[in-house]
């Protein structure tokens, strides 16, 4: 279970650290969503890709949501399943 925790703080801290560059809020959410790729594939995230991601900016605020699952095998037929679920947002008015 430790590596998919560790595979999402990292998802979570390449949003936040893309979230807090002053440029974000010149970027339309398909540029948002190439940058989240180019960090992914930088730190090796594997289990999502940035076209998982719901990207909106709307009413001058951006927000990133993710949304998904990881399957781990225990034993036999048992499995954990892990949810991760989180939204990001940022007011670019400023």
């Amino acid at each position: 279970m430790v590596p998919a925790y560790m595979e999402y703080n990292t998802i979570s801290s390449s949003i936040k650290s893309l979230l807090q560059d002053s440029k974000t809020a010149l970027l339309s959410p398909r540029e948002v969503r190439e940058a989240l790729n180019k960090r992914f594939t930088i730190n090796q995230v594997n289990v999502i890709s940035a076209n998982d991601l719901g990207i909106t900016k709307d009413g001058g605020v951006l927000k990133v949501t993710t949304d998904y699952e990881v399957r781990e095998p225990m034993f036999y037929n048992v499995s954990i399943v892990m949810t991760f679920q989180d939204e990001f947002s940022k007011d670019v008015r400023q």
